[in-house]
């Protein structure tokens, strides 16, 4: 896991709840959200209309290939 760039990700503010177009950045800032704690996978779903089994790809896409993978 590529923790500097999670860590840096974090600090920002998350994305608007009405986002709907997903960035490689917005798609980084909730998977180190997730990382660190500061919204769940329901989150994903509730606030953000993410299916869980699609910010699961983003984890697996992420761990296995950095930020670059979540393009």
């Amino acid at each position: 896991v590529d923790s500097r760039t999670l860590a840096i990700r974090s600090a920002l503010p998350l994305p608007a709840e009405n986002t709907t177009r997903w960035s490689v950045d917005r798609k980084l800032r909730l998977v180190a959200a997730w990382h660190y704690g500061q919204a769940s996978i329901a989150d994903m779903r509730e606030r953000w209309r993410v299916e869980t089994e699609e910010f699961i790809d983003w984890l697996l896409a992420f761990d296995t290939g950095g930020a670059r993978s979540l393009c």
